[in-house]
């Protein structure tokens, strides 16, 4: 009895399972997260959100179709980054980076914040040259 038992842990079919279920986990962990993240944000830019109704109250400006409204919002937000991009990429990064960060510093609470979240960013897009 105990040598079917064994068998049955080590080799049999409930072993089988628990490899198939560990090869399984960090797909479904990855899924669960992904649709977490996703909620957060829909909740936060979304349709109901704050975003979302400025969006949408901005598109609508133009169309009548709330949809097209929406995309309208969101390619003009996406626009503006664009543009933020270009300037800084013409007008000089550091110029800007240091008048910006000079005046986070400067806002109680804030810079608390600020600096360490600036510190990651900034070592993200760092060069491996750098």
């Amino acid at each position: 009895m105990r040598r079917a038992l064994r068998w049955f842990w080590k080799k049999g079919v409930f072993s089988t399972f628990m490899a198939g279920f560990f090869a399984v986990l960090p797909i479904v962990i990855t899924v669960g997260i992904m649709a977490w993240v996703g909620g957060l944000l829909k909740g936060w830019l979304g349709p109901e959100s704050f975003v979302g109704k400025a969006l949408l109250q901005m598109g609508l400006r133009f169309v009548t179709d709330p949809t097209v409204a929406s995309v309208l919002g969101w390619v003009a937000v996406l626009l503006a980054i664009w543009l933020l991009g270009a300037l800084l990429k013409s007008l000089g990064k550091k110029r800007i980076d240091k008048a910006f960060h000079a005046a986070v510093e400067r806002i109680p609470l804030v810079n608390v914040l600020y600096k360490p979240v600036a510190q990651v960013v900034d070592l993200m897009q760092r060069k491996p040259t750098d």
